[in-house]
């Protein structure tokens, strides 16, 4: 990911390897990037996690920037020893390990101070997310839905992985609204969907599947579709999303033997008011009668 890079970030990651004793070097370098090079001085701690030993990265995690970056290190490696220092990073908004030196930095540098503190509250939520249930307390969920409700560009992704791995039923609704605004891979945005749904019941599935964004109207197709009757999963033959008809037609395809699918074939364009899908009729015709036929000529 870091071939091509620019001369400047080359330094960078130089000095965030060898001069920790320069921290504001780096942090005004760091800072005068995009928001994507930003983001990509996290690469360099994930390094460190895979290439240092626990123990060496623990002797590390006490206050001052190398402790702030031991303790990012040790984040990557999912330690649940660290619950604590998570909770209490959260608690204080990042500023565990770096009270007195964000303070040094001076009102010059608020951005910075703002930067670091998030990057701390990352690792913390990362710590969280992955905590066996064993380990769990009942107030990290609160410290969690706190720093989702902040809405900060740097912890957001985060903060709402977290809060899927922790919520409850009343956090259905931020689920939603976080997958609209983070900025996630399609498999984190899925695992938030799939939590909203668990967590919020029918009222959250039937909230998605009127949903305009077609991967959020098909997370709630993809929740019903176990307990759906065959009624309920013909309706979703009409869907205007494409994903909607494709997971109702599987999931039919799956539970009804042939002559009731030659029956749904049958009746699918005839209901009244509907739109017609031709993707439908080319599934439920394969499904029947495609696998039977013999293959074309060359």
């Amino acid at each position: 990911m870091l071939h091509g890079s620019i001369e400047s970030r080359e330094h960078l990651f130089e000095r965030v390897t060898y001069h920790l004793e320069r921290p504001r070097e780096w942090l005004a370098a760091a800072w005068a990037g995009t928001d994507k090079e930003k983001r990509e001085v996290g690469i360099e701690e994930r390094v460190v996690a895979n290439t240092t030993a626990p123990e060496v990265l623990l002797a590390r995690c006490g206050p001052g920037f190398e402790g702030h970056r031991a303790f990012i290190a040790l984040s990557f490696q999912r330690d649940a020893d660290l619950a604590d220092d998570a909770r209490e990073v959260l608690r204080s908004g990042g500023d565990s390990f770096l009270g007195e030196h964000l303070e040094a930095l001076g009102p010059d540098h608020e951005h910075l101070r703002d930067w670091l503190a998030a990057q701390a509250r990352v690792a913390a939520l990362r710590i969280l997310t992955f905590l066996p249930a064993e380990r769990r307390e009942p107030g990290d969920v609160e410290l969690v839905r706190k720093e989702v409700a902040r809405a900060h560009w740097a912890t957001v992704e985060q903060a709402v992985r977290a809060l899927a791995e922790l919520a409850q039923a009343q956090d259905a609704p931020a689920l939603i609204s976080g997958a609209r605004t983070a900025v996630m891979r399609a498999e984190g945005n899925r695992r938030v969907l799939e939590a909203a749904c668990r967590e919020g019941g029918r009222e959250i599935i039937v909230e998605l599947l009127a949903d305009e964004d077609e991967r959020f109207a098909e997370a709630g197709a993809l929740a019903m579709s176990e307990s759906a009757t065959v009624t309920e999963l013909t309706e979703l033959l009409y869907s205007r999303h494409a994903r909607v008809r494709r997971v109702a037609a599987d999931t039919l395809v799956a539970r009804l033997d042939r002559t009731e699918l030659s029956a749904l074939l049958d009746a699918y364009p005839e209901i009244p008011e509907a739109s017609y899908y031709y993707d439908v009729v080319v599934r439920l015709d394969w499904e029947l009668f495609g696998r039977t036929r013999a293959p074309a000529t060359p």
